[in-house]
């Protein structure tokens, strides 16, 4: 994975490397430009402002703010940093560039793939992140204490909850590839599950509420408030203008997040590991074994994937 590589050669202080490799992923996924402005960001922060983003995580989200705000109001701090925040502002505005000249982001066919405001596509993700950690038990233990804490606690839940159910509402997008391609994991569980009862989509919003707050308490450790306020603010310039339901659409903030949770236990690890060498290897045998048709065209074979 290009993003991942651009991030460990960030982290290694290898900056121009890390641009050229973050370059590269745009030309398989235009939306990884956001991730390479991540990685460029929070290298900048790294090398001016440790105390915000490093392994002390003491400082709270307001304190990181004004902290970056008085150095970032400094010109000598960015004419400094600029070996470090160059190569990917250098790869970000080339692509700008590109996007003025095409007229969007978009290469190939436009009018299927046009930006909307897919609100719920943050909830999926959340909910995604979870169960690739076998956390999904956790969701019903933690639902009833974070809505019981305390007063504030039970009405800031419940404000949640309603703005959540108004993005639900007026906010989720049946796009005709995810009702028509049945090829897809996304297809099935909509089917079978979204579409079986209008009432389902509101009853996983609680799930989505503590899939959020556990994701984002699994990376309080080596995470600081910014810089997941930073990641969860790219995670939605990616998703939410996608009108697809597409899990592969979670690969890099997925494992982005992943690498700034805590290691479990070898035996928990062992049995993710284990997860996820399943689900492809099943994949993988229905793709190759179980090829079907579409009666639309009978005379090609269609074939299962992610």
């Amino acid at each position: 994975m290009c993003c991942v590589l651009t991030y460990l050669l960030s982290l290694q202080q290898r900056h121009t490397a890390a641009a050229v490799v973050g370059g590269l992923s745009l030309w398989m996924r235009q939306t990884n430009v956001v991730w390479v402005a991540l990685i460029g960001a929070s290298a900048a922060l790294h090398l001016h402002a440790r105390e915000i983003v490093s392994a002390r995580n003491a400082l709270s989200l307001q304190q990181s703010v004004v902290q970056l705000s008085g150095w970032a109001t400094r010109w000598s701090n960015w004419r400094k940093s600029a070996a470090v925040w160059a190569p990917y502002a250098a790869v970000v505005a080339l692509f700008g560039g590109f996007v003025m000249a095409n007229g969007g982001i978009v290469l190939g066919d436009k009018q299927h793939h046009q930006a909307g405001l897919h609100l719920p596509q943050l909830f999926y993700f959340y909910a995604y992140t979870c169960n690739c950690r076998l956390r999904a038990l956790s969701f019903l233990l933690l639902i009833i204490p974070l809505f019981c804490r305390s007063k504030c606690a039970i009405v800031g839940c419940v404000a949640v909850v309603a703005i959540m159910a108004v993005c639900v509402k007026y906010f989720t997008v049946e796009h005709p590839f995810l009702l028509s391609d049945n090829r897809h994991y996304p297809f099935y569980i909509w089917k079978n599950l979204f579409r079986r009862h209008w009432t389902l989509r509101f009853l996983a919003i609680p799930f989505y509420l503590a899939a959020g707050h556990l994701v984002h308490a699994s990376m309080r450790t080596y995470a600081s408030p910014l810089w997941q306020l930073m990641w969860a603010a790219c995670t939605a310039a990616v998703l939410v203008p996608s009108p697809l339901l597409e899990f592969r659409y979670f690969t890099v903030p997925f494992f982005l997040a992943r690498l700034h949770m805590p290691l479990s236990s070898v035996r928990l690890i062992a049995i993710e590991f284990a997860l996820f060498v399943l689900i492809n290897a099943v994949t993988i045998w229905v793709f190759l074994y179980r090829p079907f048709k579409w009666d639309s065209e009978p005379n090609s074979w269609q074939r299962f994937m992610w």
